[in-house]
């Protein structure tokens, strides 16, 4: 008998297919055995009673195969391989989707992809691809993301080998933590402006890619998210990153140049450590720490700016990169770390303009500069020590460059051997742009212009000046629904601190510059300037009505909640379309309150005044249905195997079961044990199961649930 289990396993599945769910879900079954050396024949039958009937019977055919062409050892082992597969998938498919590639949950996630590879389109209406959804998938070839999905999860594509194209939509706001780590195919990819964080490693190893557009919304490029791209030859960080992680560009080998906007404050951790053909980096007058290591043995770097912002230059920052001619300490670095520019050979110029500074250990180990240090310096006493050829300079005008504000002023000073001096005369290049007086700038308008000071002794001294407009939100007004956001952005800022607020944290939350949608209302967003104005923008948050959920099974021992959400000032009018099955019982413009009565289907409908009709399907069934499978295993005592699936809210801890056994003369044979006790929580829809011995001989079982106890005490009889 061994040799049918796969052909009855099969059976019982397309026969699952073709009977009605209403004659599977029938508390009784019985099942008609084969004799020990017979075909098997396996069918589903309602009966008038309301029972599901199993025959086995002696001809067997499946879609014209000849029993005797099956190879039963394979079929098996396949059989098991699927059959784990299909228990899976049971609990994660949501019902809105009708594809064996795609396991969808209710909440639209993609938790898992089965298809075939090559070119994959993730289906309109997913929300989110899940944690290792195409894991390892060595058939994939490209895929195309839909602008309904928000956010990619952690490894989702990772080891995707042969993945040579990623469309990303619209909508994704994230990308997950190795989300395309190993992807060794990957040739380019576009970071839509919807993005605002890249997860650690997200494309780690990603070996090929050569092209990768970053949104203008990103703010965080996470840890190790390009280590070991060997391909990517230049990258463009948009003013919109805040912070670059630890090893972010890693190893990328071939990377050229790299301009650090002024919106980044932190390299982080060897950001761009082994970068051997980058050779040149600007960094932004917002970075206020560079990282450890964080250009670690960047063989060619010829050319570094530091911006004036910098505070802390971390340890080994620019260790061994050998090219490095010159560079420029701002006035505003107060440390330099242990071996920051250890074993920089060709470094033949290092100009000190900060006055009070510390300086790490072998700090400048393995090079021979001159130091140029502004006088007051407390680095003149160290590089005496050292040993180091040095030289100082008058400090000449305090600032070389402005960035103002339209309407703001700032005041230049010239200073020799430490003293102010005033016999200067002033001129500006562009009145139109600024003018100056005295060493008080003005800033007019929009440009750029060069304030001229002209010392008695002859020296000409310049500091360029750059205009700006006022500082202005890129929005006042937004319309926004619940769960959406929205980033504010302010133009002229100069990098001056922010701090933002929300009239009213229910309606609408802000961080950053991030605007949340949380319920309907009104509130407004605020932006206050540090050392300047207020700027403001008003938020409008609706929301259409609808039903919590649009389809509902509950157990006929149950009750319910509907509840609606959105809109303003509604009147709701609540309807049944079949009270036997589906009850009212409360109901208000919020939800209703429903109770389960007999089995069958029912639309509960919510009428708003002036408004539209909203409907939700309710199915009502057994709170316990059973199916079962026969296992032979050549012995005395087979297994059929009974699973148990509860449709209702509680827990069950009993059920009670009616077995009978009959041979092929209908005598009834010695019964299975006749309780099941189940000792872990049992919730919705788990398929539980219990097996249970059957005779050599037994030619039909008969099994019918009589009573089932749930953890409150009540219990439920068919």
């Amino acid at each position: 008998m061994k040799r049918w289990n796969r052909i009855l396993s099969a059976l019982l599945a397309a026969t699952m297919l073709l009977v009605p769910w209403s004659a599977i879900a029938e508390p009784a079954l019985e099942i008609d055995m084969p004799e020990a050396d017979g075909g098997v024949m396996l069918e589903t039958v309602p009966e008038e009673a309301g029972d599901a009937k199993l025959v086995l019977d002696d001809a067997l055919a499946i879609d014209g195969l000849d029993i005797e062409d099956i190879d039963l050892e394979q079929a098996m082992a396949e059989d098991a391989v699927v059959g784990e597969g299909e228990a899976e998938a049971a609990n994660s498919v949501s019902s809105n989707y009708n594809s064996y590639e795609f396991d969808i949950d209710e909440n639209g996630v993609l938790v898992r992809y089965r298809g075939d590879g090559g070119n994959v389109v993730i289906p309109d209406g997913v929300t989110r691809i899940g944690e290792g959804a195409f894991y390892n998938d060595d058939s994939l070839t490209s895929v195309t993301i839909p602008d309904s999905v928000t956010s990619i999860g952690k490894e989702a594509f990772n080891r995707c080998i042969k993945l040579a194209s990623v469309t990303i939509g619209n909508g994704v706001t994230s990308i997950g933590g190795r989300a395309f780590e190993a992807c060794h195919s990957l040739t380019s990819v576009i970071i839509p402006d919807s993005v605002t964080s890249i997860g650690e490693s997200a494309f780690f190893t990603c070996v090929k890619l050569a092209s990768v557009t970053i949104g203008n919304s990103v703010t965080s490029i996470g840890k190790s998210a390009f280590y070991c791209c060997y391909s990517l030859a230049s990258v463009t960080i948009p003013d919109s990153v805040t912070s670059i992680g630890d090893q972010a560009f890693e190893d990328c080998r071939i990377l050229a140049s790299v301009n650090i906007p002024d919106s980044v404050t932190s390299i982080g951790k060897g950001a761009f450590s082994y970068c051997y053909r980058l050779t040149g980096v600007t960094i932004g007058n917002g970075v206020t720490s560079i990282g450890k290591y964080a250009f670690y043995e960047c063989y060619r770097l010829t050319r570094v700016t530091i911006g004036n912002s910098v505070t802390s230059i971390g340890v080994g920052a620019f260790e061994d990169c050998k090219k490095l001619a010159s560079v420029t300490i701002p006035d505003s670095v107060t440390g330099i770390g242990e071996d920051a520019f250890r074993g920089c050979k060709k470094l033949s110029s290092v100009t000190i303009l900060a006055k009070s500074i510390s300086i790490g250990k072998d700090a400048f180990k393995g090079t021979n500069p001159t130091f140029y240090i502004i006088k007051g310096s407390n680095a003149i006493i160290w590089a005496k020590v050292k040993y180091y050829n040095y030289d100082t300079f008058i400090e000449g005008l305090n600032k070389k460059f402005l960035r103002l504000e339209a309407g703001v002023t700032s005041r230049l000073v010239v200073c020799v051997q430490g003293k102010e001096i005033t016999d200067v005369t002033w001129s500006s290049s562009n009145k139109k742009i600024a003018t100056v007086k005295a060493g008080t700038v003005t800033a007019i308008k929009d440009g750029t212009c060069t304030i001229t000071a002209k010392v008695k002794n002859g020296e000409t001294l310049t500091c360029d000046v750059m205009v700006r407009e006022a500082a202005r939100l890129n929005k006042t007004k937004l319309s926004m629904k619940p769960g959406d956001t929205q980033t504010l952005r302010i133009s002229g800022l100069h990098s001056r601190r922010v701090t933002w607020t929300s009239s009213d944290k229910k309606v609408a939350t802000v961080k950053d510059g991030k605007v949340t949608a949380l319920y309907v209302g009104k509130c407004t967003i605020t932006a206050q300037i540090k050392d300047g104005k207020k700027l403001t923008c008003r938020v409008t948050v609706t929301d259409e009505a609808r039903l919590s959920r649009t389809k509902l099974t509950i157990s006929n021992i149950d009750s319910d909640r509907i509840k609606l959400t959105g809109g303003l000032n509604r009147k709701v009018t609540w309807s049944t379309s079949n009270k036997n099955v589906v009850e009212i019982t409360k109901s208000d413009n919020e939800s209703a309150s429903i109770k389960a009565g007999k089995n069958g289907t029912a639309t509960i409908t919510a009428k708003i005044a002036g408004g539209k009709t909203l409907k939700c399907a309710v199915t009502v069934v057994d709170p316990l249905t059973i199916k079962v499978d026969y296992i032979d295993e050549e012995s005395v005592y087979n297994e059929l195997w009974v699973y148990f699936i509860n449709h209702s809210n509680k827990k069950i801890t009993y059920v009670t079961l009616d077995i009978a056994q009959y041979n092929n003369r209908g005598d009834k044979l010695k019964s299975p044990y006749d309780y099941y006790y189940l000792n872990e929580n049992v919730w919705p829809h788990d398929d539980l199961h219990h097996y249970y011995w059957v005779n050599d001989d037994t030619k039909k079982v008969k099994i019918r649930i009589t009573e089932v106890t749930f953890a409150d005490k009540t219990t439920w009889r068919p």
